[in-house]
């Protein structure tokens, strides 16, 4: 049996929703996920928010009771996906299994990890910041060599932009608008689609954009030269638009001054604001991308993060 096959057999996924876009990449690689809760409607929403927020008891009764888990050794829960009460139930309904609390996010938007002891799961981290802050396991963030596949090789002529941006406001729409500028000036082409950080903020301001699918972001970024990816907290870890970068082979221009010391680091593809010259940016963007190793690339593929789980 093969490692990636034994993968599969060894490891199911707890999603917040299975139906999720990368939920369902992980579905279609052949691997079992499953919905952390049940499927209800947007009041049903609002009212299990407040109560998880409450200390009222009884909160499994939002939770799926059709996991059908018994055959799998180890259950990764993605952090998005949780609250305490449901990483002990998991474990309450499986405790011979091997449970692994993933933080795809920081902890500060996420659970505080000191409220679960290391009987009940393992805690593991994208970002090393918090690996040593709380005491995680480290392990790198992940993409999908599938999504890139159907792109590569497509002809430059088809590029329209030269810096795209699309995120949520989250308190730096300031500081985008100002690079946005700063990069015209320059005579650069961009495309900022900046949405609000909750939904019903749209009305607050003109320059709010509404949701895209996923599928269309890919669609930008193989029209666009180069991704701009502007962290809150750069020690925070890699974004996925740095993924996004590594694998769609597209220049990245990043305020994250700690990605330097990652191995696809090159300085010919990524542009650290607040390191490199402004002035320079023009000439970054009209070069080449140079192609990182592909036993680097691969590193950073689901498959390969699932299998640093047994090291």
């Amino acid at each position: 049996m093969d490692e990636l096959q034994q993968n599969k057999e060894e490891f199911a996924v707890i999603h917040y929703d299975k139906n999720s876009y990368f939920a369902n990449l992980i579905h279609d690689l052949g691997y079992t996920v499953v919905s952390a809760y049940k499927k209800i409607n947007f009041a049903k929403r609002v009212i299990r928010k407040i109560h998880f927020k409450s200390s009222c008891p009884k909160k499994e009764i939002w939770f799926n009771k059709k996991y059908d888990l018994d055959k799998f050794d180890s259950l990764i829960i993605f952090d998005a996906a949780v609250n305490y009460e449901l990483v002990k139930y998991i474990k309450k309904i499986y405790p011979d299994k091997r449970v692994i609390l993933w933080y795809w996010n920081p902890v500060r938007n996420s659970i505080d990890p000191t409220l679960l002891s290391s009987e009940i799961c393992e805690k593991w981290s994208y970002s090393l910041e918090d690996c040593k802050k709380y005491n995680l396991k480290y392990n790198t963030t992940f993409y999908f060599e599938e999504l890139t596949n159907i792109y590569k090789g497509k002809d430059r002529n088809e590029l329209c932009y030269d810096i795209l941006f699309v995120g949520r406001d989250k308190g730096r729409l300031s500081m985008l608008l100002e690079y946005k500028e700063k990069f015209e000036s320059l005579g650069l082409e961009t495309n900022f689609h900046i949405t609000p950080t909750k939904w019903y903020e749209k009305r607050k301001n003109k320059v709010y954009m509404n949701d895209i699918s996923y599928n269309e972001i890919i669609n930008l970024i193989k029209k666009s030269k180069a991704i701009l990816d502007i962290m809150q907290n750069e020690t925070d870890g890699l974004t996925l638009r740095a993924m996004e970068s590594l694998f769609f082979e597209r220049k990245l221009i990043t305020n994250n001054q700690t990605i330097v010391q990652y191995d696809f680091y090159s300085k010919d593809n990524i542009f650290v604001l607040g390191i490199d010259k402004i002035d320079n940016l023009l000439e970054f963007i009209e070069l080449p991308y140079k192609p990182i190793s592909n036993h680097i690339v691969k590193k950073y593929e689901f498959s390969t993060w699932l299998d640093r789980f047994n090291l």
